[in-house]
């Protein structure tokens, strides 16, 4: 994006109004008002229950309907579920492939792929669920939220929020839409967080204690979007392990870094609370007793990678033995050749 244009976006940004010409006059769409905001919430419930009270299928019931005429699988839903760890793995190798220039494209080939995909599981899923007793409901809490702070060119409010719905259908129908077309979308936002003229602009705004001259909780979505990312940037600048230029500059290859410094904390943490390798720990192995399933699995996922497919690798064998001696065991058996040949190494240097 040329300089220029990120102007533009930052200008229009700032500004916080969205212009909608809808015949001979001009409409200007401000952010909502806490009041409406908390009137849309209920709006939200009312239409909830009055879609229940005409029989109109949850957002469960209706992919389960869906399911049995082959509009939507379990093998889609299953696959939408899984895909976004499989993208964060796939940031990740990409922000370990930083060092590995001819290994990046296939894996922003990869990458590309996977999102592609979501975006059109999601997309399709969307578009069932808009005909759900909850879908129903947020479209009307949103068309709320975009038509209760309407006013001309010249600032004067144009009708009462609780009103709004008088209006012709058509014009409804254009704020929305010119709502939808003006909110950034997350890329945008991020490079104007990261790049000019916003720096400048966000670096004096922390000097000054104040952005857009309105009040937070008056912010835009954009806006909110654009003082989220760059106090993140800050943070990614401020870091004593900040990465180079390139990868900030790489959205995908940044969240791979994100995500090794969330799994290197997380890791830390379970340190800290007794698991992994812990100095007050003896022994290769700590016991918990669960009580429940969740503890079960809430326990299992403090394992490593490594300890993870022991695990596996051993209930394989008792599955399949019944019982077995401990000493027996494939990683145990792995374990005590590793230890006669450090012992045989140390005796080799007396």
């Amino acid at each position: 994006m040329e300089y220029n244009e990120r102007e533009q976006y930052i200008y229009n940004l700032i500004g916080g109004v969205v212009y909608c010409n809808f015949g001979d006059k001009v409409h200007l769409i401000h952010e909502s008002l806490p009041l409406d905001k908390m009137i849309a919430n209920q709006i939200y419930e009312d239409r909830l229950k009055e879609a229940e009270l005409r029989g109109v299928l949850s957002e469960e019931e209706l992919v389960e309907q869906l399911m049995g005429i082959g509009l939507w699988s379990i093998s889609e839903q299953t696959e939408l579920d899984a895909l976004p760890k499989r993208i964060e793995n796939m940031k990740l190798q990409l922000y370990q492939a930083y060092f590995h220039y001819k290994e990046r494209d296939p894996i922003r080939k990869n990458l590309r792929r996977l999102k592609d995909k979501f975006t059109e599981l999601t997309i399709k899923r969307g578009g069932l669920n808009r005909e759900s007793a909850e879908g129903l409901a947020m479209t009307s809490k949103n068309k709320y939220l975009i038509c209760s702070n309407i006013t001309d060119e010249y600032n004067n409010r144009l009708w009462d929020a609780k009103d709004y719905w008088k209006q012709p259908a058509k014009l409804i129908e254009s704020l929305v839409r010119e709502y939808a077309e003006f909110t950034m979308d997350e890329e945008t936002v991020r490079e104007l967080a990261r790049t000019e003229p916003w720096r400048s602009i966000w670096g004096v705004s922390k000097i000054e204690h104040s952005l857009f001259d309105v009040p937070a909780i008056m912010f835009t979505p954009s806006q909110r979007g654009l003082a989220t990312w760059s106090r993140i940037y800050d943070n990614v600048y401020e870091s004593t392990e900040c990465p180079p230029d390139e990868v900030i500059e790489e959205n995908d290859m940044l969240d791979g870094w994100f995500i090794q410094q969330s799994r290197k904390r997380d890791e830390d943490r379970k340190k800290k609370h007794g698991f992994g390798d812990d100095k007050n720990v003896k022994g290769d192995e700590v016991f918990l007793f669960a009580d429940r399933p969740e503890d079960i699995e809430r326990i299992q996922s403090r394992n490593t990678a490594t300890g993870q497919a022991i695990f596996k690798q051993r209930m394989d064998i008792v599955k399949k033995k019944g019982s077995v001696d401990v000493t027996q065991l494939p990683d145990s058996q792995l374990a005590m050749r590793q230890q006669a040949a450090q012992q045989m190494k140390s005796h080799g240097k007396h």
